[in-house]
């Protein structure tokens, strides 16, 4: 069994859950979430301009909040490290029963050429776990080395049936950013001898500030019932552009099979009687187009829609996108209409290839389909990124412990600093190799920073039973936000070789020293020990986490903790924050009579039901 949080900040829909075990994961398994507090469906966006160019195309934004009474407030609120205001969203607050939408909007007005980072944040009084934020970046190119041009979408997905004669038609609206006029050609390329797609218009012009509404067609003619892809080439000066192209056309006048599932347009008709049963799921990309190109730490979104072989969009079951550069699977929010989508930081650069494999799943029709997508992750030096996931108990680093008020904790992530450093005294730094760490808006007390790896102390106060965010920032630059599932108390014993597993940092009192309780000084019934841990949570009195404990007084851990060796409860005489330290708990015990002998016998520590992870001591 595995215990595990569901962050905060997921959007409403079904998710799939993946174990992965020695770099293999598990089959997905679908689980529903519902929303809880204040999230958002997007944890960051990056933007293009060009300098002197047009304002580039807005992007949007959705807050979800549940709260005990509806409607609730929902403010937006904008802020910058450079460049002066150049972002905003609006409105600047929104009342809602369970969505609030945003625009957000950026402009490049008077910036040079360069790298810009910026944050939103989402605030209502009604949610514990407000605020929650999502990074912006933009990044602003010269006039004589624009970008190409961008579209609002890279994928598109056409819906028909036998025999009809009808063209169907979609528009993919196509921004000039420069500062001057772009031509292009387009070109359609199918897989398979059918040619379904076309385009009325091969050639043309976009002009700067106007927005070019682009037309594709797929028709039936000379088709038989089946699924039909096919790419479209947009070939610009600047660069080459990929939409991705899927037609799905089913036998004449179908209806689901399964009742339960949404009817289509063109099955309203009384003579709608034959059935249709799927046999597959057909995945469409609509957010990266084929070559992408996706630089490490700034967020990118990947948005798919899903349909059956019959043409019923994908409205349960679960989508998953797998990363061939090693970064971990990343589950996709659905909606109704068949429309998934998720955003991804990229944090591994080890090979710039990289191949997004989406898999969805409808396991209650029993059906799956894949859709492959090929591009390249970039390095991007001097930009933080952390790792989902990522921050996990500093004692027993495991990935399922949930942490707590004032937790030693340790956090993943990538490029992190190129100077790595430890905090020399305490009180620990807030700032410690040109590197910060902020939570739920607090700023994070810093005990070490390395390139992947930063320990350090999560503050008290922090709402509990909830999920906020962390962010970290290196300069200017601002990692894209992860979730942190806080909880009252998360114990994890220390171990000594540092790993979170084997022997303890437990220690016998013997003849008025402590000592290791290993095989050289075995437990025994009535012995006196003391036990070194994390995640005791909240105390009293209250401390600064971060400043060394006073020894004027004993820091009780506000939460219930009790404690076995080898199964046997063991009487606490003391549970709270070591004098004199930062982040480090201590129990006070007695060995109980009846303790099972050993040299590798596990001691658990207990808040609630919240149990650490066993470590071990020798028992004679």
């Amino acid at each position: 069994m595995i215990n595990f949080t569901v962050p905060g900040d997921m959007t409403p829909g079904l998710y799939s859950v993946v174990i992965s075990s020695g770099g293999v994961p598990s089959n997905p398994v679908q689980l529903p979430v519902s929303i809880t507090g204040l999230s958002l469906d997007r944890a960051g966006i990056t933007f293009q301009a060009v300098q002197g160019g047009p304002i580039p195309p807005t992007a949007p934004i959705e807050a979800f909040i549940e709260v005990p009474q509806q409607p609730a407030t929902v403010s937006a609120s904008a802020s910058t490290t450079s460049g002066g205001n150049w972002l905003s969203a609006t409105p600047a607050s929104v009342s809602a029963f369970v969505g609030a939408s945003f625009t957000v909007a950026v402009n490049a007005s008077g910036l040079t050429p360069g790298v810009y980072y910026g944050q939103l944040q989402f605030a209502s009084p009604n949610a514990a776990n407000s605020p929650q934020f999502s990074t912006i970046v933009l990044q602003v190119a010269s006039a004589a080395a624009p970008p190409p041009p961008v579209l609002d979408q890279s994928g598109l997905l056409f819906l028909d049936v036998v025999g009809s004669t009808k063209v169907n038609a979609q528009t993919i609206t196509i921004t000039n950013l420069g500062t001057q006029p772009s031509p292009f050609t387009a070109t359609i390329a199918s897989t398979g001898a059918a040619k379904p797609f076309s385009v009325p218009v091969a050639s043309g012009t976009i002009t700067p500030g106007t927005p070019l509404h682009f037309t594709v067609q797929a028709t039936t003619t000379g088709l038989a019932a089946g699924s039909y892809t096919g790419t479209l080439t947009l070939n610009f000066p600047q660069g080459i552009l990929s939409v991705n192209l899927l037609f799905v056309v089913t036998p004449v006048a179908v209806t689901p099979a399964n009742a339960l599932r949404p009817k289509r347009v063109w099955e309203s008709s009384p003579a709608a009687t034959a059935a249709c049963t799927p046999a597959k799921l057909l995945p469409v990309f609509s957010a990266l187009g084929q070559g992408f190109t996706a630089p490490a730490g700034w967020p990118a979104l990947i948005q798919a829609n899903v349909v059956d072989d019959c043409g019923t969009p994908m409205s349960s079951g679960s989508v998953v996108a797998f990363f061939s550069n090693g970064d971990p699977p990343l589950a996709l929010a659905g909606n109704t209409k068949g429309g998934w989508s998720a955003a991804w930081t990229p944090i591994n650069t080890s090979s710039t290839s990289a191949t997004i494999t989406l898999t969805a799943t409808e396991p209650d029709v029993g059906i799956t389909g894949q859709a492959r997508l090929g591009g390249s992750v970039t390095t991007n030096p001097g930009v933080p990124a952390l790792t989902p996931g990522g921050v996990v108990d500093a004692a027993s680093f495991s990935a399922t412990a949930t942490p707590s008020p004032g937790q030693l904790v340790s956090v993943f992530g990538g490029q992190l600093t190129d100077t790595p450093a430890n905090a020399p005294s305490l009180p620990l730094p807030n700032q410690l190799g040109g590197e910060q760490l902020v939570i739920g808006g607090r700023i994070v007390p810093l005990y070490s920073v390395g390139p992947t790896q930063i320990d350090a102390i999560l503050p008290y106060g922090l709402p509990v039973a909830s999920t906020i965010q962390m962010v970290a920032l290196r300069g200017n630059a601002i990692s894209t936000p992860v979730p942190v599932s806080v909880i009252a108390g998360a114990p994890g014993i220390f171990t000594t070789n540092g790993l979170g597993t084997g022997q303890g940092h437990v220690y016998v009192l013997n003849g008025g020293a402590f000592v290791l309780a290993d095989s050289n000084r075995p437990l025994k019934a009535g012995d006196v020990i003391v036990i070194y841990c994390g995640g005791l949570g909240e105390v009293s009195p209250p401390v600064t986490a971060g400043v060394a404990v006073p020894s004027d007084t004993l820091r009780n851990s506000n939460n219930s903790v009790t404690m076995t060796i080898g199964g046997v409860a063991a009487p606490v005489s003391f549970a709270g924050l070591t004098p004199g330290s930062a982040g480090l708990y201590q129990i006070n015990a007695t060995v109980p009579a009846g303790v099972p002998s050993g040299s590798a016998v596990p001691v658990v520590v207990t808040i609630g039901a919240v149990f650490s992870s066993p470590v071990m001591v020798a028992v004679q």
